[in-house]
């Protein structure tokens, strides 16, 4: 691997173009542009990205949950070239079950975004989701723009 992956900051070109050379080289990589959920390790490994078992089987569930164990390439990059931007990252874990286009999401589906949310974002240390409920859920939807500015507002208080 000859690039250097900064997860703070927007990827190059380069570095977009040399994702898709690793994410095709998965093991479990198809034809149809797609891997298996369970190359997400070996995938981060590529990258240097490092977390721990119980935040890797929880991507993992989010992937086997909303995409039926598959990871398709480009629904993929999107999670990917936006993790330096919690706001964007928030918004793209959220269209996935935002089937309405209403910008929210349902709560259950919701608590799923949270936890992988914490688990990337060190600076989200402290947020309570009992409190994001309170603040951002209404008639057991929750409103992603609300939870963009629920968490700004908990980082001006760190």
């Amino acid at each position: 691997m000859s690039q250097v992956w900064d997860f703070t900051k927007p990827f190059t070109p380069g570095q977009l173009e040399e994702f898709k050379v690793i994410f095709r080289g998965m093991p479990t990589y198809n034809e149809g542009d797609w891997v298996l959920s369970s190359d997400l390790p070996n995938l981060a490994e590529k990258v240097n990205y490092v977390t721990t078992p119980e935040d890797f089987a929880l991507y993992i569930a989010y992937w086997d949950n909303n995409f039926n164990g598959t990871m398709a390439f480009d629904v993929y990059l999107k999670f990917f070239a936006t993790m330096y931007d919690y706001a964007l990252y928030a918004k793209n874990l959220a269209a996935v079950n935002d089937k309405e286009g209403t910008g929210c999401v349902p709560t259950v589906k919701f608590e799923e975004i949270f936890k992988m949310m914490k688990s990337i974002y060190a600076k989200l240390e402290g947020l309570v989701y009992v409190d994001v409920l309170k603040a951002c859920e209404n008639d057991g939807r929750v409103s992603i723009d609300k939870f963009v500015k629920h968490i700004d507002e908990h980082l001006k208080r760190k």
